[in-house]
């Protein structure tokens, strides 16, 4: 009797213990899930926070860099006689527009933590972790080409000389008289304004509304 009622505390002694194991084994992982769970969430707005800002600033500079176009297609009328030349205060600021360009500078701060970090599994969504991977690269195809604009015309006018193609209408004639050197200046002008808003519309305007696309595509994805 007394044997049996031993094997019987023992026995309920052991299913104490296990469960007391089993129970603190339970407390740790919904606390560790508890805790990643803050985690996700805090990623979640700060990255919801980044992108939205990022979609403001783009919106902002697609706007100036279509009224940028607008006044580098005007100098290139006024370069080819379409358009009567404006004052000079305004011919300056049509000219700054063929060598000083609005630009985007994506902010990528939490991504970068994200990626780093080898936190993209924390987001516990496939699709979201494959639009965030391809992000940076996708945006770099279009601020690479913003930079390939501004190295262009900055070795434009180092190589023209800022007032040779600025002001192409007030060159000095040679020294013997001739005034090919403005007609040669002239093409050149019309040659780069050209270029740069070829470059505007063809390329920038284009890429600037896909990669605004692309940021307001994974917006949608955060929940």
């Amino acid at each position: 009797m007394g044997s049996t009622q031993t094997l019987r505390r023992l026995a309920l002694e052991s299913v104490a213990i296990v469960g007391s194991i089993l129970l603190a084994f339970a407390i740790d992982a919904w606390w560790a899930k508890s805790e990643e769970a803050v985690k996700r969430d805090a990623l979640m707005r700060n990255l919801k926070a980044e992108i939205t800002a990022n979609i403001l600033a783009l919106e902002r500079i697609t706007q100036a860099q279509t009224l940028h176009a607008q006044k580098v297609l005007r100098y290139v009328r006024i370069l080819n006689g379409a358009e009567p030349s404006p004052p000079v205060d305004e011919l300056d600021t049509l000219k700054y527009a063929i060598i000083i360009h609005p630009t985007y500078h994506p902010s990528f701060g939490v991504l970068d933590v994200l990626i780093q970090s080898g936190s993209l599994i924390l987001l516990q969504n496939p699709e979201l972790q494959a639009e965030l991977a391809d992000l940076k690269s996708f945006v770099s195809y279009y601020t690479d080409n913003q930079e390939a604009l501004v190295t262009l015309t900055a070795s434009d006018a180092a190589r023209y000389n800022t007032g040779s193609y600025i002001y192409p209408f007030r060159l000095p004639e040679r020294e013997d008289g001739s005034t090919s050197r403005g007609r040669d200046e002239l093409e050149t002008a019309m040659k780069v304004a050209q270029t740069v808003y070829g470059f505007y519309v063809q390329t920038l305007e284009v890429q600037g509304q896909e990669v605004l696309a692309k940021f307001r595509e994974v917006y949608d994805f955060i929940p």
